[in-house]
C-alpha cells in the first residue's frame, strides 16, 4: 500500500453521504421523541420512581443512535455483516459488564411496579429494619432508627422475606412482668392489663392477654401480649412498660418489667 493508495478516489458518491447523514440527523430526532415518549409513558406506570424512568428512556435512546449508525454506515458501503457482528459483540460486552446492574435494574423495575414497598414503608430486611425513604434502579435505600442510611439491592430484596411494619393491620407486642407478691393471679392479672389498655394507641380489640409463665410462693411471671397501631411500636412499648410499673408502685409491690422478653428459664425463677 502506497500513498496513492490511501487517496485514491472512493466508491462513496455525494448522495450517498448526503443520505447518511439525512438518515443520521433523522435518527436523532427520533431518538430524542421516543426518549421523551418513553418517559411520557413510564410516568403513567405507577410506583416507578423518575431515576428508572430515566434510565429507560436513555436505553431507548441511545439503542436507536446505535441503530442509526449502524444504517448510516451501510448506506456508506460498509458491509453489513461486519457492523451487525460489531454491534453483537458491543452488547454481549455491555452484559457481561454490566450483568449485575442490569439484575438490580430489572429487579428495581419489578418492585416499584408492583409497589411490593412504597416510600415511607418501614421494613424489616436482612437484618436491617428502617424507613424507605428511596427507590432506584440499583437498591431500596433504609434509614434505621439509630441513624444508618442501608441501601438493599434490588436482586436481594425481590429474592429475600420481607417483613413489612406498615398498613392498617395492627401488630402484636409482648411485656414480661415480674412481681414479687402472693396475691391471687386474677387480681395481678387484671392489674396489668387494665395498665395496658390505658396506655395511648394500644387496641381494645383483640384484648390484651396476661399468660402465667412461672409461679412461685413469692413470685408471679406473667407475659402480656397486646395489640397497638403499625408505626412506633417502640415507643408503645415503652408506655406500657411505665403504665404497668405505675400501677404496681401505686399498690406498693415490688416488680420487674421487660419490653424484651427473655428466653425461658431451665430452672424456676429465683427470688428478685
Amino acid at each position: 500500500m502506497n500513498l496513492a493508495d490511501l487517496f485514491a478516489p472512493t466508491s462513496i458518491s455525494a448522495w450517498d453521504a448526503v443520505l447518511a447523514l439525512v438518515i443520521v440527523v433523522a435518527g436523532w430526532i427520533v431518538s430524542s421523541l421516543a426518549k421523551r415518549g418513553t418517559l411520557t409513558l413510564m410516568h403513567r406506570v405507577k410506583g416507578l420512581g423518575e431515576s428508572v424512568a430515566v434510565l429507560v428512556a436513555r436505553v431507548v435512546r441511545y439503542g436507536l443512535l446505535l441503530l442509526t449508525v449502524g444504517i448510516a454506515l451501510t448506506v456508506l458501503g460498509a458491509p453489513l455483516q461486519p457492523v451487525l457482528a460489531a454491534v453483537i459483540i458491543v452488547a454481549a460486552v455491555a452484559y457481561l459488564a454490566l450483568r449485575g446492574i442490569a439484575t438490580n435494574f430489572g429487579a428495581g423495575l419489578v418492585i416499584q411496579a408492583r409497589r411490593l414497598v412504597q416510600l415511607g414503608d418501614e421494613i424489616s430486611v436482612l437484618g436491617f429494619s428502617g424507613v424507605v425513604t428511596d427507590l432506584n434502579g440499583r437498591s431500596v435505600i433504609l434509614h434505621t432508627v439509630d441513624g444508618r442510611v442501608v441501601h438493599i439491592p434490588n436482586a436481594s430484596l425481590l429474592d429475600t422475606p420481607v417483613i413489612s411494619n406498615s398498613g392498617a393491620q395492627p401488630h402484636r407486642s409482648e411485656i414480661e412482668v415480674r412481681a414479687r407478691t402472693a396475691a391471687p393471679y386474677a387480681d395481678v392479672r387484671r392489674t396489668v392489663v387494665d395498665a395496658v389498655r390505658s396506655t395511648p394507641h394500644v387496641r381494645d380489640e383483640p384484648a390484651a392477654t396476661a399468660l402465667v409463665v412461672s409461679r412461685s410462693p413469692e413470685t408471679l411471671t406473667l407475659r402480656v401480649r397486646f395489640w397497638h397501631d403499625a408505626h412506633h411500636h417502640g415507643a408503645i412499648r415503652s408506655a406500657a412498660v411505665c403504665a404497668v410499673l405505675d400501677a404496681f408502685d401505686a399498690a406498693g409491690t415490688e416488680v420487674v418489667v421487660s419490653s424484651d422478653v427473655p428466653p425461658a428459664p431451665l430452672t424456676p425463677a429465683g427470688p428478685f
